[in-house]
C-alpha cells in the first residue's frame, strides 16, 4: 500500500509541475508588468475647476445682515452670515430672524471668489460704513467686500479667498444662518 501511496503522490506531482510549466508559457508572463506597491501611499481627489451655485431662502423683508462670524471645525473653516430683524423701539438690527432672505451664490475656483447676491436685506451692517470685512487669521477667507446694490433690499457681496478650496453651502433657521464651509480644495483620502 505505501508504494502504491508513494507512487501515485509522485504522479500527481509531476503532472502538477508539468501543467505549471505549460501554463506559465501560455500566459507569456514576461508581458505582465510587475505589481506596484502602494500600502502607505495617498491619494488625491482634485476638486471641480467649474463654478458651483448654490440657491436658498425664503422671500422677506427688512433684514439685516448684521454678524459676519469665523470658526474652525476639523480642518474646516465655516463663515456664518447671520441674519437679523431692525428693532423698532431701539431703531437697531437686534432681534434674530427666523429665516435668512433668497440667495443666489456661486464659487469660482480658477478667480478664487464667491460671489453672493442677497435678496430682502434692508442693510448689510456687518460690513460697516467701509463695506469690507478683513479676514487676516484665516487659512482660507482674505475679505468679503460689498460690491453694489442691485436692486431695492438686494445686494452682491464678494468672499475673496488666499487660495483654491472646496466649498459648500447650506442654510439654518430659527435664528437665521447662512453657512459657508471652506475646506482644502484636495480631498485627501489615504489607506
Amino acid at each position: 500500500m505505501k508504494g502504491y501511496s508513494f507512487l501515485l503522490l509522485s504522479t500527481m506531482l509531476l503532472l502538477c509541475l508539468s501543467g505549471c510549466a505549460e501554463r506559465n508559457q501560455a500566459l507569456n508572463m514576461s508581458n505582465i508588468p510587475a505589481a506596484h506597491h502602494i500600502e502607505d501611499a495617498d491619494i488625491f481627489v482634485e476638486s471641480s475647476s467649474k463654478s458651483q451655485n448654490f440657491q436658498g431662502g425664503t422671500d422677506a423683508q427688512d433684514l439685516d445682515l448684521a454678524m459676519i462670524r469665523l470658526g474652525e471645525d476639523n480642518k474646516t473653516e465655516r463663515l456664518v452670515l447671520d441674519s437679523y430683524k431692525q428693532n423698532s423701539a431701539t431703531q437697531t438690527p437686534s432681534i434674530k430672524a427666523k429665516r435668512s432672505g433668497k440667495y443666489q451664490i456661486s464659487y469660482t475656483p480658477s478667480q478664487q471668489r464667491i460671489l453672493a447676491t442677497l435678496h430682502g436685506y434692508r442693510a448689510l451692517s456687518a460690513l460697516g460704513s467701509s463695506g469690507t470685512k478683513q479676514f487676516p487669521s484665516s487659512r482660507y477667507i482674505k475679505e468679503v467686500t460689498l460690491l453694489k446694490q442691485t436692486a431695492p433690499q438686494s445686494y452682491t457681496v464678494s468672499v475673496i479667498l488666499k487660495e483654491d478650496a472646496a466649498i459648500n453651502i447650506f442654510e439654518l433657521q430659527d435664528p437665521a444662518r447662512i453657512v459657508i464651509d471652506i475646506k482644502e480644495a484636495f480631498a485627501h483620502v489615504s489607506k
